[in-house]
């Protein structure tokens, strides 16, 4: 990489780092366990689970990083 990419790389993560947050980016994953589900969403794991509970309590959604209802 040349200098200007990465200036522009650093520019746009400082630009975006207020809204950044610990934890993986499960996009980039195939095969994700229970403990990296936990570990990524953390504190909003118990919100996330009540909404799949209401809106998809069938698991019909699971071929991704799953959510259990």
């Amino acid at each position: 990489m040349d200098d200007a990419n990465i200036a522009w790389t650093r520019g746009a993560s400082a630009a975006f780092s207020p809204w950044i947050e610990a934890g993986m980016a499960l996009n980039f994953y195939t095969e994700v366990g229970e403990d990296e589900i936990s570990n990524s969403f953390g504190a909003r794991l118990a919100r996330l689970r009540t909404v799949k509970q209401k809106y998809d309590p069938g698991n019909f959604f699971r071929l991704n990083q799953n959510i259990k209802p």
